[in-house]
């Protein structure tokens, strides 16, 4: 598929009682192949460059969230290990930094916090385990990584306005 076919799925979907929203399968695609670590890094850059483009309709279905969902420090939606999620959010950082600053924002945002499972492998064991409310230490390391990154992006936009 090419790009212009991709993005085409990114308009806002349509809503009422026959609405449809497009995405969603590729979004699914994309969510399953996250829970297989050595995929997150290639999920994580494919669902950052689509969330540069902004969907404005009511559908919760973006590639944002299957993203926040993902590096969620709480309930992360891939079997990858703390330390290979920390290692695709500096990427994401680095990267792609607008997308980054958000994903961290979300991960030491107050205020209660609810989440709806990603998209699960259905005949592979990829997921099996994973994807569920972590340990308070593991959310505490996932958190304090995602604050860390948002602090270092907050100094380098300090030291540019500087200049």
């Amino acid at each position: 598929m090419d790009q212009p076919v991709i993005l085409g799925l990114l308009r806002p979907a349509q809503s009422g009682l026959f609405g449809r929203c497009p995405r969603t399968g590729l979004l699914w695609a994309l969510e399953c192949l996250a829970w297989r670590p050595q995929n997150l890094p290639h999920v994580t850059t494919i669902l950052a460059q689509l969330s540069r483009t902004k969907i404005d309709d009511n559908w919760a279905n973006k590639p944002i969230a299957s993203l926040g969902a993902i590096f969620r420090c709480w309930m992360p939606q891939t079997a990858a290990t703390l330390e290979e999620r920390n290692k695709a959010l500096e990427m994401l950082v680095t990267r792609f930094p607008n997308i980054g600053w958000q994903i961290c924002i979300e991960q030491f945002e107050p205020g209660p916090r609810t989440a709806s499972p990603s998209y699960r492998p259905r005949w592979r064991s990829d997921s099996s385990g994973a994807g569920q409310p972590l340990p308070r230490p593991e959310i505490i390391a996932s958190a304090r990584k995602a604050l860390d990154l948002a602090l270092s992006w907050l100094n380098r936009c300090l030291v540019q306005i500087r200049r």
